[in-house]
């Protein structure tokens, strides 16, 4: 992991094979009804992404592409990964996973290019992991995307993006037990606040980077803190999305009880 997601010219080397092996324009992309969630983490980002992934409609990155990200195809070929038995993720929260489970890697790209890069490339990305898993539509889960509505849009005009939202007192409780739940483990284990660098979570833990600059509560491990940065979130995104007729809200608190 710390070789290939570490080094920035290992990556666009491995992305530059996988293109010259790998991508044909064989059907069209940009114009389909590709799927990105985004949004505030512990909003329900996660369970959205596992119900839309079990309709088997869509093609998502998973843990059995780790670490080759950017070169999923060539991976899958020399790969022997045989699937884990099914356990708990590390925020101990219930959701599971194995190899098969998609998950937020798609900011590892994102992380490895500048701006007129991604534009270059993002549909070329998406159309690998179509190839990958033999579908037409893409489904992303990345927390980050929320900055890139407009690249998105202006790649695949068609693509919906998906931002729960949660009770705040509620969602603030949640950010700052995730806080302080990562601090501890990754004190533990280094490897664990690389792992998360190298995926691009700075939501929380050592390496927590705050979404807005907090104006009267700095401190992460308050609670007003996390409350402070739920209010200028969501006040930003509303005032993003107002004229942007492919992006829609979701509440976690409905989609819970639907899911039930």
């Amino acid at each position: 992991h710390r070789l290939v997601l570490g080094n920035s010219l290992i990556k666009k080397t491995l992305f530059d094979i996988e293109k010259s092996l790998f991508y044909k324009k064989q059907f069209e992309t940009k114009n389909q009804q590709h799927v990105f969630v985004t949004g505030l983490p512990r909003s329900g980002t996660t369970i959205l992404l596992n119900f839309i992934f079990q309709t088997n409609e869509f093609a998502s990155l998973c843990y059995r592409d780790m670490p080759f990200i950017l070169s999923p195809n060539l991976y899958s070929k020399i790969s022997k990964k045989k699937n884990i038995q099914s356990q708990e993720r590390m925020h101990q929260d219930g959701i599971k996973f194995d190899l098969n489970s998609p998950e937020a890697f798609d900011d590892i790209f994102f992380k490895t290019f500048i701006d007129e890069e991604i534009k270059e490339n993002l549909e070329i990305f998406v159309s690998l992991i179509l190839k990958r898993y033999k579908k037409k539509r893409y489904l992303s889960k990345n927390n980050s995307s929320y900055k890139r509505i407009k690249i998105i849009n202006s790649i695949f005009p068609d693509a919906i993006i998906l931002i729960p939202y949660r009770n705040p007192l509620q969602h603030a409780y949640s950010l700052l037990k995730q806080h302080n739940h990562f601090c501890k483990a990754q004190k533990k284990d280094k490897f664990i606040l690389d792992y998360m660098n190298f995926l691009g979570h700075n939501e929380f833990g050592l390496n927590y980077k705050s979404w807005n600059l907090s104006e009267k509560y700095e401190n992460p491990f308050t609670l007003n803190h996390w409350l402070e940065q739920w209010c200028f979130f969501y006040k930003n995104i509303i005032m993003d999305i107002k004229k942007n007729k492919n992006v829609i809200l979701i509440s976690y608190e409905k989609l819970c009880n639907n899911l039930e």
